[in-house]
């Protein structure tokens, strides 16, 4: 339990707990603890995602959700068969973000077929892996791709 100190918080002014330098420490200790559990690969795509974003007026787009309850939307502008561009969003884990990353980066400027025939582990095998307990967001990723290229398959045909 705190003790009392009979002082008062300043009215809408923020808080803060930690200074600068505990604020650095406790950066260096989060980013020292995710590079024991993720790959190089894997942190890049999470941190730095190049697609991340919704793309107006796609060619296809899916949304789906995993089994942990993260959402991801994959949206694609088809060109001649091809993959001319692809974003995704969602409101998962760094490990989603990364799978939705890689994932994207891998079908860009493939052929649909060639994209749809990605699987969870050749996109884990890009990611240099996950902690298993995260495995599950590299399914949820080409499943919603998958449904994405089904829906664009479906809106041209008709």
């Amino acid at each position: 339990m705190m003790a009392d100190t009979g002082k008062a918080f300043p009215k809408n002014q923020a808080v803060t707990f930690f200074d600068a330098t505990d604020r650095a420490e406790l950066e260096q200790e989060l980013a020292r603890r995710a590079a024991q559990r993720f790959s190089t690969a894997a942190l890049r795509a999470a941190l730095f995602p190049a697609h991340l974003g919704k793309l107006e007026h796609p060619d296809g787009f899916a949304r789906a959700e995993g089994e942990c309850g993260d959402l991801m939307t994959f949206y694609l502008q088809v060109e001649h068969g091809r993959i001319a561009h692809v974003t995704f969003t969602t409101d998962g884990c760094d490990a989603t973000v990364a799978s939705g990353e890689m994932l994207a980066t891998l079908v860009e400027g493939k052929s649909l077929p060639e994209a749809d025939d990605v699987t969870p582990a050749d996109l884990l095998a890009a990611l240099d892996g996950l902690p298993s307990n995260h495995a599950h967001c590299a399914a949820l990723a080409v499943k919603t791709l998958q449904a994405a290229i089904a829906d664009h398959q479906q809106r041209s045909a008709a």
